[in-house]
């Protein structure tokens, strides 16, 4: 998976590629800092990139109509247009045997945003942001933020042993003899529980854990550091006291969250955040801001 940004043509890749931001007013995809810098407050954020490209969708779904064999029945193959005036999705028959080879023509589809972002990017100059290179600013005190992550060589176990259960599975699901109905189940859940396995891992691994690992407060504002390069283009890295309106706890129950509001209504989600360091946080806005309800 992989996205560039339409302003500094920054190139992410993996999970960090679903977290670019889309602006309203130009329409196309944006990290965090050029949508603060070059956008402006009047753009307006538009929701995070689509979790899973319709293409990962659409090879899911013939992965379960695959798996599932004749829950569907034998089908003419047809055409179906998925967004009128974009690209359509061509689906041949699964016929009723799990495991026989089916022919079926997959046309790569686009949404819409995708598709307007492509277009309006096109003379951007790439850059590669996993090499960039920005030294701590040393003279702040630096707190430590411990961040949980799965380990990467886990992460790539995990990946692998999932195909060879799945081998393991087909084979003893071929030669046993099983009812109509608990193929079915078995076919769906266990695929679900095996694709789960795998993808968050893979994941976390892509995504080297989300959160700051160390935070800093000075005279100026508050300061996350992030270490991957990435991650530095798509949070926030400093806010400045006279930008903050709250830093506390919203909601209640399960509902509640911790989070730091801007005087602007944008609110970032301070979860990653430890306890301790949370409370810490709180602490210094509250000595800060003075009395008051």
């Amino acid at each position: 998976m992989r996205e560039i940004c339409a302003r500094c043509g920054g190139v992410f890749r993996g999970v960090w590629a679903l977290r670019l931001l889309w602006c309203k007013t130009d329409e196309f995809y944006v990290c965090r800092r050029c949508w603060e810098w070059e956008c402006g407050e009047g753009h307006g954020k538009g929701w995070k990139s689509v979790g899973t490209p319709v293409r990962e969708i659409a090879a899911m779904t013939l992965i379960f109509g695959l798996c599932a064999g004749g829950a569907f029945g034998p089908t003419a193959i047809a055409e179906g247009v998925l967004i009128t005036g974009w690209f359509s999705l061509a689906i041949g028959s699964l016929a009723t045997l799990p495991f026989a080879a089916v022919a079926v023509h997959l046309v790569r589809l686009r949404s819409r945003r995708r598709e307007l972002h492509r277009t309006k990017s096109q003379g951007v100059r790439p850059s590669d942001v996993s090499r960039e290179t920005v030294p701590r600013d040393e003279s702040l005190p630096w707190r430590p933020n411990p961040v949980w992550s799965v380990p990467r060589r886990f992460a790539v176990a995990m990946a692998a042993l999932v195909p060879t259960l799945v081998l393991v599975v087909a084979m003893w699901l071929a030669f046993s003899p099983l009812d109509r109905e608990d193929f079915y189940f078995l076919t769906v859940f266990g695929g679900m529980f095996l694709g789960i396995g795998a993808g968050f891992p893979l994941m976390w691994a892509s995504g080297g854990g989300r959160g700051p690992r160390a935070i800093a407060v000075s005279n100026r504002g508050v300061h996350f550091w992030y270490p991957s390069p990435y991650e530095r283009r798509l949070a926030d890295g400093y806010i400045a006291w006279d930008e903050i309106a709250f830093i506390g706890v919203r909601g209640s129950g399960e509902n509640s969250e911790r989070v730091i509001e801007r005087k602007n209504g944008v609110r970032e989600n301070l979860g990653p955040l430890s306890r301790a360091n949370f409370r810490f946080l709180v602490d210094k806005w509250t000595r800060r801001r003075g009395p008051g309800p």
